[in-house]
């Protein structure tokens, strides 16, 4: 049986390799968590912000308007109060901050289970591409806060990649997934979770 100090060094190996694996990011896809300096890197940045009374349906609309009808759980709900949340880590790399999230889920037994159409059915599973936008938007306050008149969606906001620690590094691509939200779609959600939509038309 593999003991304390056997599993330990086996569990060092997985994660090295996880933090080594090439993220694919546009600007620089040979780059791998390992090569980012500690300096451009903010872990567990939490969120807070206040949403008026805003309709999730004008949410899932702006999200349909840009091909992706399904991210948003359908709900005629509507609500208001404070978003919060923590996200695991945000980066800058290639002139561009990026979104991460560690994933340690279990998705079977082969590295094929967490690549392709298989990885995405898990993200969508799960509903992790709509907590990935959420965490977007949430980035993209913040740099608007902070940078001002100075920010540009285009050239600033990056992509969010959900690192699934058990596969990443063991095969190209594996347990990496990575999106970058058209700065359109990032408007007309911020409009949306401001309240400024209607039946998908800017009030």
């Amino acid at each position: 049986p593999l003991g304390l100090a056997g599993f330990s060094e086996r569990l060092a190996r997985r994660l090295d390799a996880a933090l080594a694996a090439p993220l694919g990011l546009e600007r620089v896809p040979a780059l791998g968590l390992v090569d980012v300096p500690a300096a451009d890197q903010r872990a567990e940045l939490g969120f807070d912000f206040a949403l008026p009374e805003i309709a999730l349906a004008d949410l899932a609309a702006a999200c349909a308007r840009h091909g992706e009808a399904e991210w948003v759980p359908a709900s005629s709900r509507r609500v208001a109060g404070l978003m919060s949340g923590k996200i695991d880590l945000v980066f800058r790399a290639g002139g561009r901050f990026h979104v991460l999230d560690y994933k340690g889920n279990w998705l079977g037994e082969r590295v094929s289970d967490y690549t392709g159409e298989r990885l995405l059915a898990a993200m969508d599973h799960s509903q992790y591409r709509f907590q990935a936008l959420l965490y977007t938007l949430a980035l993209d306050r913040y740099l608007l806060q902070r940078l001002g008149g100075s920010y540009s969606r285009e050239q600033q906001l990056g992509e969010c990649v959900y690192l699934f620690l058990r596969a990443a590094g063991l095969a190209p691509a594996a347990g990496v997934w990575r999106q970058r939200f058209a700065p359109a779609l990032i408007e007309e959600a911020q409009a949306a979770l401001a309240g400024a939509w209607s039946n998908g038309v800017a009030a």
